[in-house]
């Protein structure tokens, strides 16, 4: 898979979940199964891992070097 269709899948993938998680109700978006995280759970966890990967790519590649 190329770079391009690697960021496609992405957003595709990502934009299917957020379109899940916006139709649930209130009662199924902080429900959980036993020992289960809960769909707002979910939700931060991706935002959390997602967040300082964006942000890193949006640096200078020179930078991204220097730094790592």
């Amino acid at each position: 898979m190329i770079k391009e269709d690697l960021k496609i899948k992405l957003q595709e993938n990502h934009k299917t979940f957020i379109d899940f998680i916006s139709n649930l109700s209130d009662d199924l978006f902080i429900k959980s199964k036993v020992e289960k995280w809960t769909a707002g759970q979910q939700l931060e966890h991706i935002y959390l891992s997602v967040k300082p990967v964006r942000q890193a790519l949006t640096l200078p590649k020179f930078l991204l070097l220097v730094l790592y």
